[in-house]
């Protein structure tokens, strides 16, 4: 389940950041019209594939959308989001990517391919300036899967917990997705402690942790602080 989805179950998710957000994350940088930051390379060298490489392109149109929202403190893009807030930089974006790899139903080839491209010819065009750099790192579709669920839970429900509580559509329908993400959270945890964990997934996830535990007002940090008690305690 996408944003829009979400969207058509739960009007209030309109008037969400997260929202806002995504929707100008899904804006090409020809429909942008607010500044030249699209890329300005041949799309043949970001990757073979043409998937790939409107998801670079929009990937480095939106890294900058946010540098110019923190470094000018404009943020003719985001409307009234605050621009400090750290999971605007990079939580926000990572969610975006990772449902529209969803959704375009890129083969695992093609994800490999959309990483390193990001390495090879995006990642060093990108200025971050005094912000701290948005890592990604090289997942699998079913990995993508699992930290896009556990974002879900952070971005979405956490926010709008209060609207959630009261909607007229309050169905167990909706706990479903975000119990998904509950899920993954646990599970990630115990997995990234154990002597196999998947390197880049976990590294993706502790990433994860450490704005739970910065960022408390959005993120699940009491979940966080109980598992890790039980797991390594």
């Amino acid at each position: 389940m996408n944003v829009f989805s979400l969207f058509l179950q739960y009007s209030f998710i309109e008037n969400s950041d997260f929202y806002r957000i995504y929707k100008e994350f899904d804006k090409s940088c020809e429909s942008a019209n607010k500044g030249d930051f699209c890329y300005n390379g041949s799309k043949e060298e970001l990757s073979q594939f043409p998937k790939v490489q409107d998801l670079l392109k929009n990937l480095y149109s939106n890294l900058h959308k946010i540098i110019s929202s923190v470094k000018e403190n404009t943020n003719v893009y985001f409307g009234n989001v605050n621009p400090d807030d750290k999971k605007f930089c990079c939580t926000y974006l990572k969610y975006w990517l990772y449902d529209k790899i969803i959704a375009e139903e890129l083969k695992e080839n093609e994800i490999k391919d959309l990483f390193e491209g990001w390495e090879k010819h995006v990642k060093s065009k990108i200025t971050y300036n005094s912000l701290e750099p948005c890592l990604f790192h090289n997942l699998n579709m079913d990995e993508i899967k699992k930290i896009k669920n556990i974002y879900a839970f952070n971005t979405l429900l956490y926010p709008n917990a209060e609207k959630f509580e009261t909607s007229e559509q309050n169905e167990c329908k909706y706990m479903n997705y975000f119990g998904e993400g509950l899920n993954e959270l646990n599970y990630s945890i115990n997995t990234c402690y154990s002597k196999l964990p998947s390197v880049n997934y976990c590294n993706e996830f502790n990433e994860y942790l450490n704005i739970c535990k910065a960022v408390d007002k959005y993120a699940g940090t009491s979940i966080y602080q109980e598992n890790k008690e039980n797991v390594i305690g």
